[in-house]
């Protein structure tokens, strides 16, 4: 999704506080003290922390909530830049932000609502249970991490009237997550949606052991980490336009990094395969879907890729701008 300057504002980090030794809490205010404009449950925030430094970061307050933006972010160690300036923000600091984008919605229905969090992946979900709360739809959350002292790190971000609603396991304690999400799709009832979000990895136990239980119309994901380009990934050929100049993809650069080097500008906000702001059209050649972006159907239709985190199946990839 494009996030044109028209829709760009400034806020004020007005706190900031260490939930633990490499996750942030921040607390963003608009810098003339109005409203900040509104949200959605599930939705996220670009923040712009320096040129070509756009990053999406989960909003995990109630959307009824105009008056402060809360993030939570992880400071990882394979960072490209992101969280690490992040975490190194100064309180005060003025920031430019796009207005809130919603890539994971919740989606209207009567039956029961199950959402899972892995690690950091609970931020989303923590606005989603709010906004159910006030629909007195019955939902549960259930957060799963690795280690016990992580259990209740995000205890103060919890709805007093939704408290009981919230289940954490942690893996350490004797039951693997995929025993406790195996057991889960056992008793889970047909018509139940299921909202995950975390790391690849979880993703994939939650979809493998649920979506057969509630069928893949019911089954929704946002991704937290995507495999990004490793130096054992196969290099392939890369072309602009049928008559553009012929590029090289090693593997250890993504599409986006080589269209770069060679002067193409091109826009991105996540880098992660999340929001599709880097998506272009496949001219020709087979593309490597690595995005959690694309549809199931658009990914066997093969027309679209999202070019910073996907690559190519076929030795060459001609791509082109979406028209």
């Amino acid at each position: 999704m494009r996030t044109p300057d028209t829709d760009c504002f400034d806020v004020r980090l007005t706190a900031a506080s260490m939930l633990s030794n490499d996750i942030r809490l921040f607390e963003l205010q608009s810098v003339t003290g109005a409203p900040l404009p509104a949200f959605e449950a599930g939705a996220s925030l670009a923040v712009h922390l320096a040129p070509g430094l756009v990053r999406q970061y989960s909003l995990l307050d109630d959307p009824a909530t105009c008056q402060r933006y809360r993030l939570a972010v992880k400071r990882e160690a394979s960072s490209r830049g992101g969280s690490e300036a992040m975490h190194g923000l100064p309180v005060g600091q003025v920031l430019r932000v796009s207005r809130p984008a919603n890539h994971f919605p919740l989606r209207p229905g009567e039956g029961r609502v199950l959402l899972l969090g892995g690690g950091i992946g609970i931020t989303p979900l923590l606005s989603m249970a709010h906004a159910l709360a006030r629909q007195s739809r019955d939902f549960r959350l259930i957060y799963y991490c690795r280690e016990a002292r992580a259990l209740d790190l995000f205890d103060d971000l919890v709805g007093a009237q939704w408290r009981s609603r919230v289940e954490k396991y942690a893996s350490c304690q004797g039951v693997p997550t995929r025993t406790r999400l195996a057991r889960l799709g056992e008793s889970l009832a047909a018509d139940t949606q299921v909202y995950a979000c975390g790391p690849a990895g979880f993703i994939d136990e939650a979809r493998a052991c649920l979506q057969g239980r509630v069928g893949a119309q019911r089954f929704f994901e946002e991704r937290f980490q995507v495999d990004p380009a490793r130096t054992d990934d196969e290099a392939f050929a890369l072309q602009l336009g049928r008559d553009g100049e012929a590029l090289w993809v090693p593997g250890d650069k993504s599409i986006v990094q080589v269209l770069r080097e060679a002067g193409v500008g091109i826009e991105t906000s996540c880098e992660m395969g999340l929001c599709g702001t880097c998506l272009m059209r496949v001219v020709e050649g087979e593309p490597l879907h690595r995005d959690s972006y694309l549809s199931e159907q658009e990914r066997h239709d093969g027309h679209l890729i999202v070019t910073c985190v996907s690559r190519c199946g076929s030795g060459k990839l001609i791509i082109d701008r979406l028209e």
